[in-house]
């Protein structure tokens, strides 16, 4: 037989990109023969850069408006936070956001990997390097994201309100109120990050070759992990008006 009729070929990089989102499983079988991260990073970083930049003094701006009506600071107090937001520190973003992305990017991958093997079996041999590449791939997703609330920031002229998340559904908190458990419980219901979670089953479901709705579980346990923890950590951080 022919090896080159049995070999698969491989996707270009413009290929991945567009397969991420309309067939996401063909960029994971490709990423389970050769893993790869530097393209996403690149895409992700300038776009998460560019919305910082454009958004900078309008976020500046929310937290001053959020400091002031939380109360207990003086105008002087207020006016010494605003020369500090506006002084060199508004950049300090910027200067962190390429070292934390991946670094964001191995913790998930680093609980991803411990989770499926956990619950899918560690026989597989799945490496770490597959699963980054998977979460790697599938930020691509929070590009859309990033760019969706760009624009509506833009628009409106502020970042309060302006999510993809349920919160709108519920009538809107005065401004420096602490969260309520529901509003704090359909933030964590974004649109792009169950998008997320359903290309890491498709991604495990691939490497460790079983069907999604088992590949899910490892997905969905530390999901709902990660909800109790920061529903739970946000009211506890909400009665000091953080």
């Amino acid at each position: 037989m022919n090896p080159e009729t049995t070999t698969p070929k491989e996707m270009g990089t413009l290929e991945k990109i567009v397969s991420i989102f309309v067939s996401p499983t063909e960029t994971f079988k490709s990423l389970d023969r050769k893993p790869d991260w530097i393209v996403p990073f690149v895409i992700v970083l300038i776009l998460t850069l560019g919305m910082q930049y454009l958004t900078l003094d309008i976020q500046i701006n929310d937290r001053l408006a959020m400091m002031e009506a939380q109360g207990g600071m003086s105008d002087e107090q207020l006016q010494a936070a605003s020369a500090q937001m506006r002084g060199p520190m508004r950049y300090i973003g910027l200067i962190t956001t390429p070292f934390a992305i991946p670094v964001v990017w191995v913790v998930l991958a680093g609980l991803l990997l411990l989770a499926a093997n956990l619950t899918l079996g560690a026989e597989a041999e799945v490496k770490f390097r597959k699963v980054f590449s998977m979460v790697a791939w599938s930020s691509l997703v929070s590009s859309l994201a990033i760019i969706l609330l760009t624009a509506l920031m833009l628009m409106k002229g502020t970042s309060l309100g302006v999510t993809t998340d349920l919160t709108p559904l519920m009538p809107a908190q005065p401004l420096g109120e602490a969260k309520t458990l529901t509003h704090r419980l359909l933030s964590k219901l974004d649109i792009f990050t169950i998008w997320q979670l359903i290309l890491w089953t498709l991604g495990l479901s691939v490497f460790y070759r079983v069907a999604p709705p088992k590949a899910a579980i490892p997905v969905l346990s530390l999901w709902i992990i990660w909800i109790v923890v920061s529903v739970v950590a946000g009211g506890f951080l909400g009665k000091f008006g953080m």
